[in-house]
């Protein structure tokens, strides 16, 4: 389930928007998961953030004046999903996982106010191969175990 928050743009923000999670946005990943016998949802969320002046700088305008809304909101969304999947999972005997890929790099983490949310996960992956990229100006291990205090 796909939810692009890193650009924020005008057409992606309504996914975690209050009015898109009551419209049962929900449902339609649990009648997915059925079909396909999946055993679960993964959220990929990359990045929302409390931060101004984050993501593309051509998004700035839209992204800035939603970012006061939009972790309230990723909380419902969670909160939603996890209900139904628990319900699903109740009807079908199973339990269905509710998982958060996270990014590893503690920039990225400032202003994503995901502990909020970790009450309704399974698990949280971590992109660990997301500690180094082509935003630096050198070269690092791209999935190391720790966080050296060297990328800032």
């Amino acid at each position: 389930m796909p939810a692009d928050g890193f650009q924020l743009t005008d057409k992606d923000s309504v996914v975690v928007s209050t009015q898109a999670i009551d419209n049962d946005g929900e449902v339609t990943t649990v009648e997915f998961i059925e079909k396909y016998e999946f055993d679960g949802v993964d959220i990929d969320y990359e990045y929302r953030s409390s931060m101004n002046d984050s993501g593309h700088p051509d998004d700035f305008p839209i992204s800035n004046a939603r970012r006061a809304e939009l972790n309230a909101s990723y909380q419902v969304l969670m909160k939603k999903v996890r209900e139904e999947l628990y319900r699903a999972g109740e009807a079908a005997g199973k339990h269905y996982l509710l998982t958060f890929a996270s990014p590893s790099s503690g920039y990225l983490l400032r202003g994503m106010e995901t502990f909020q949310a970790v009450k309704y996960l399974d698990y949280v992956n971590i992109m660990s191969y997301d500690l180094h990229g082509a935003w630096n100006s050198h070269v690092g291990d791209n999935a190391a175990l720790f966080d050296t205090g060297l990328d800032s």
